[in-house]
Protein backbone atom coordinates (compact mmCIF):
# COMPACT_ATOMS: atom_id res chain seq x y z
CA UNK A 1 0.00 0.00 0.00
CA UNK A 2 1.54 3.33 -1.01
CA UNK A 3 0.43 6.21 0.99
CA UNK A 4 0.53 9.58 -0.82
CA UNK A 5 0.15 13.53 0.81
CA UNK A 6 -0.21 15.82 -1.90
CA UNK A 7 -1.93 19.38 -1.82
CA UNK A 8 -3.73 19.51 -4.77
CA UNK A 9 -4.86 22.43 -6.66
CA UNK A 10 -5.38 20.57 -9.54
CA UNK A 11 -9.05 18.62 -10.73
CA UNK A 12 -6.98 15.35 -11.46
CA UNK A 13 -4.15 13.54 -10.45
CA UNK A 14 -2.50 10.48 -12.31
CA UNK A 15 -0.44 8.18 -10.92
CA UNK A 16 1.69 6.08 -12.92
CA UNK A 17 2.73 2.63 -11.50
CA UNK A 18 4.22 -0.11 -12.57
CA UNK A 19 4.25 1.83 -15.67
CA UNK A 20 1.56 0.91 -17.12
CA UNK A 21 -1.66 1.76 -14.96
CA UNK A 22 -2.86 4.94 -14.60
CA UNK A 23 -5.38 5.48 -11.67
CA UNK A 24 -7.48 8.71 -11.71
CA UNK A 25 -8.04 9.20 -7.27
CA UNK A 26 -9.92 12.78 -7.75
CA UNK A 27 -12.86 11.20 -6.14
CA UNK A 28 -10.82 9.67 -3.33
CA UNK A 29 -8.84 12.71 -3.10
CA UNK A 30 -12.14 14.63 -2.64
CA UNK A 31 -13.72 12.23 -0.23
CA UNK A 32 -10.65 11.57 2.20
CA UNK A 33 -8.80 15.06 1.60
CA UNK A 34 -5.28 15.52 0.62
CA UNK A 35 -3.89 12.11 2.44
CA UNK A 36 -4.95 9.10 0.14
CA UNK A 37 -4.02 5.81 0.32
CA UNK A 38 -3.85 3.43 -2.75
CA UNK A 39 -3.49 0.28 -3.16
CA UNK A 40 -2.77 -2.27 -6.44
CA UNK A 41 -3.29 -5.48 -8.00
CA UNK A 42 -0.34 -7.37 -8.65
CA UNK A 43 -0.17 -8.69 -12.06
CA UNK A 44 -1.00 -12.60 -12.24
CA UNK A 45 -3.92 -12.89 -9.33
CA UNK A 46 -6.20 -13.97 -10.72
CA UNK A 47 -9.12 -12.83 -12.83
CA UNK A 48 -12.27 -10.91 -11.39
CA UNK A 49 -15.36 -12.64 -12.73
CA UNK A 50 -17.93 -10.51 -14.72
CA UNK A 51 -21.76 -11.63 -15.52
CA UNK A 52 -24.05 -9.70 -17.34
CA UNK A 53 -27.40 -10.25 -17.83
CA UNK A 54 -28.79 -10.16 -21.56
CA UNK A 55 -30.95 -10.26 -24.31
CA UNK A 56 -30.13 -11.18 -27.64
CA UNK A 57 -31.68 -7.66 -29.63
CA UNK A 58 -30.55 -5.01 -26.79
CA UNK A 59 -28.32 -2.94 -28.38
CA UNK A 60 -26.97 -1.52 -25.04
CA UNK A 61 -26.23 -5.06 -24.24
CA UNK A 62 -24.12 -5.25 -27.32
CA UNK A 63 -22.22 -1.94 -26.38
CA UNK A 64 -21.27 -3.28 -22.56
CA UNK A 65 -19.95 -6.57 -23.94
CA UNK A 66 -18.09 -4.60 -26.43
CA UNK A 67 -16.28 -2.45 -24.07
CA UNK A 68 -15.92 -5.40 -21.20
CA UNK A 69 -14.32 -6.82 -24.43
CA UNK A 70 -11.61 -4.17 -24.85
CA UNK A 71 -11.00 -3.86 -21.46
CA UNK A 72 -9.82 -7.73 -21.72
CA UNK A 73 -12.70 -8.75 -19.08
CA UNK A 74 -13.81 -12.62 -19.41
CA UNK A 75 -17.64 -11.89 -19.62
CA UNK A 76 -20.39 -14.36 -18.78
CA UNK A 77 -23.58 -13.50 -21.00
CA UNK A 78 -26.78 -14.64 -18.74
CA UNK A 79 -29.48 -14.62 -21.73
CA UNK A 80 -32.79 -14.48 -20.23
CA UNK A 81 -34.65 -15.54 -23.79
CA UNK A 82 -32.51 -18.34 -24.04
CA UNK A 83 -33.07 -19.21 -20.02
CA UNK A 84 -36.42 -17.93 -19.05
CA UNK A 85 -35.28 -19.73 -15.39
CA UNK A 86 -32.59 -17.20 -14.96
CA UNK A 87 -35.47 -14.34 -14.42
CA UNK A 88 -36.00 -15.21 -10.69
CA UNK A 89 -32.45 -14.52 -9.53
CA UNK A 90 -31.94 -11.86 -12.27
CA UNK A 91 -34.65 -9.76 -10.49
CA UNK A 92 -33.47 -10.72 -6.76
CA UNK A 93 -30.09 -9.78 -7.86
CA UNK A 94 -31.07 -6.73 -9.37
CA UNK A 95 -33.35 -5.33 -6.90
CA UNK A 96 -35.96 -5.27 -9.15
CA UNK A 97 -34.53 -3.78 -11.94
CA UNK A 98 -36.04 -5.19 -15.29
CA UNK A 99 -33.76 -3.30 -17.85
CA UNK A 100 -30.82 -5.22 -19.12
CA UNK A 101 -28.04 -5.31 -20.01
CA UNK A 102 -27.18 -5.56 -15.76
CA UNK A 103 -24.08 -6.33 -14.66
CA UNK A 104 -22.14 -7.75 -12.02
CA UNK A 105 -18.39 -7.56 -11.24
CA UNK A 106 -16.90 -9.67 -8.56
CA UNK A 107 -20.14 -10.36 -7.61
CA UNK A 108 -20.89 -6.42 -7.02
CA UNK A 109 -24.03 -5.30 -8.77
CA UNK A 110 -22.34 -2.19 -10.73
CA UNK A 111 -25.77 -1.79 -13.19
CA UNK A 112 -26.66 -1.19 -16.59
CA UNK A 113 -24.77 -0.04 -19.54
CA UNK A 114 -24.61 3.92 -18.56
CA UNK A 115 -23.22 3.02 -15.23
CA UNK A 116 -20.63 0.74 -16.75
CA UNK A 117 -19.55 3.52 -18.91
CA UNK A 118 -19.90 5.80 -16.19
CA UNK A 119 -16.90 4.15 -14.34
CA UNK A 120 -15.02 3.79 -17.47
CA UNK A 121 -14.80 7.54 -17.82
CA UNK A 122 -14.03 7.83 -14.28
CA UNK A 123 -10.90 5.81 -14.89
CA UNK A 124 -12.72 3.01 -12.22
CA UNK A 125 -13.50 -0.29 -14.51
CA UNK A 126 -10.10 -1.16 -15.08
CA UNK A 127 -9.56 -1.24 -11.36
CA UNK A 128 -12.68 -3.28 -11.02
CA UNK A 129 -12.22 -5.50 -13.68
CA UNK A 130 -8.22 -6.16 -12.12
CA UNK A 131 -8.94 -5.95 -8.00
CA UNK A 132 -13.08 -6.19 -7.19
CA UNK A 133 -14.90 -3.39 -6.68
CA UNK A 134 -14.18 -2.89 -3.37
CA UNK A 135 -10.96 -2.17 -3.82
CA UNK A 136 -8.64 1.40 -3.48
CA UNK A 137 -7.67 2.10 -6.74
Amino acid sequence: MFKLKYILSSLAVLVVLAGTSFYTFKDQLSQYGPTAKLTTCMSGEPSISVEMYSLPNCRYCRYAKTLLDQKGAQVKILDLQQNPNLRHNFLERTGGKTSVPQIFIDGHHVGGYSHLKSLNRKGKLECYLKCGVNKNC
